[in-house]
């Protein structure tokens, strides 16, 4: 076999391996963030998403997650600027879950209804 077509398959190889690689690290990221509000409420986000930013500002925690924006307030809970739910102002611990697409609410522990699809 000619050196420049060895050569030329490890290069393919290499790359197809690499590119393996990639998506394996796509499918299995996530990421967690977490915070104490001023009421001593506890906020924590749990995202299979790229990018998650988290905002914990007084008695609010604003996450954006696979590009939506989610406000925990202290009796509602906000998705791009609409009411979805309420939630208990005696709640402790809310915990928002962010899943192949779909927004998830517990607060302490028990399922959040909420008017997402």
């Amino acid at each position: 076999m000619d050196r420049s077509l060895k050569s030329d398959a490890w290069i393919a190889a290499t790359l197809v391996m690499l590119a393996v690689v990639f998506v394996a690290l796509v499918s299995l990221s996530g990421s967690s963030a977490g915070g104490t509000l001023s009421s001593g409420r506890t906020v924590l986000v749990v995202s299979d998403t790229l990018y998650l930013c988290s905002e914990f500002c007084k008695e609010s925690a604003t996450i954006t997650a696979n590009n939506r924006k989610i406000v925990v307030h202290p009796t509602s809970l906000i998705v791009d600027g609409r009411k979805v739910g309420d939630l208990d102002e005696a709640a402790c611990a809310v915990e928002v879950r962010v899943k192949f697409g779909t927004i998830t609410f517990l607060a302490d522990g028990k399922d959040v209804q909420t008017t997402l699809k």
